[in-house]
This record gives C-alpha cells, structure tokens and sequence, in this order.
C-alpha cells in the first residue's frame, strides 16, 4: 500500500511537472492600433497613385476610386463613376504630354475615423523649361471598403491661379 501511495504521489508530482511552463510565458505584445494601421495602408496606397498620376496612367489612378466615386477637377463639371474618372484622367494626361507638363505632388495631411479618411495635398506642374504650368492643392475621401480596401469615393483639385494657357494655344 506504501508503494502504491509512493506510485500515485510520482505520477501525480509527474503530470503536475509535466503541464507547468518551464519559463514563465512570454508577455503578448499589444494588438496594433487600426487607425494607425489605416493611415499606413492609405498612405501607401496614396504613394503608389502619385506614381500611377506622375506616369499619366489614367487606369491604374482610376482603380484607386471607388465604383460611384465623384471626382471634381478644377474648372470642370462632376465627374461620376470609375469609368468616366479614368477617361477624364486620360484626357488630362495627354494635355500634359503634350504640353510636357511633368507633375509632383506632396500629401500635407491625412486624418482618418473609423472607415472614412482624408487627405490633402499639393501639386505642382512644370514645363519642359522647367517653368511653373500651375500649382494647386486636392483632397480626397477614403472609404473603407467591405473587404478592408481603402478607396476614394470624393476626389477634387484646383489651382492656386488662373492656369496659364498651353503653347500654342
């Protein structure tokens, strides 16, 4: 009976041994911040629109919108819907190719709020002289799509100036 006792008192010290941690486990490291998360993933995406805009890329920045999205250029009526965005687009690319307008733009502010953000910026084209063809400033909304894809559904720009007339013109 002793022994028995003795076995009992092993396999339990044994399966007590066994389910214990041999270091004490490892604090978890806190969840991301989502609004932090977002501003990233926009912020990236708004990257890779600026190159798509600055390599006149009308489909690729048109993917950027959503569907219905609403875009309002300067100087121009609502453009309404991805479609029509990418060809409004397109048109402003080839006015600029043919000018020989190269475009730089830079965020200034991006903010964000449960699955809507904004953000704002500058733009500024040159001519091939290297000569201001016009500056001017955006903002965009950005809506947090069901699937997690961010996309803006109101996009709109204008100029600081009057936008002085292309050569030739």
């Amino acid at each position: 009976m002793k022994s028995l006792a003795a076995l009992v008192f092993v396999a339990t010290a044994m399966a007590i041994a066994a389910c214990a941690p041999a270091t004490p486990p490892a604090e978890k490291a806190p969840a991301p911040n989502p609004a932090v998360v977002d501003l990233k993933a926009i912020r990236a995406a708004g990257e890779l629109g600026f190159s798509a805009l600055q390599a006149g890329d009308a489909a690729s920045v048109a993917a950027f919108y959503s569907e219905d999205a609403i875009l309002m250029p300067a100087n121009h009526q609502y453009v309404v819907g991805r479609r029509a965005i990418k060809e409004a687009y397109a048109a402003e690319f080839e006015a600029n190719k043919a000018a020989g307008v190269v475009l730089v733009m830079d965020e200034t502010d991006l903010g964000v709020s449960g699955n809507l953000a904004y953000r704002t910026g500058t733009f500024l084209g040159t001519g091939p002289d290297g000569k201001s063809q016009g500056s001017g400033k955006f903002l965009q909304v950005w809506q947090k799509q069901p699937d997690g894809l961010w996309q803006i559904t109101h996009g709109m720009f204008n100029f600081d100036a009057p936008r002085p007339a292309a050569p030739g013109s």
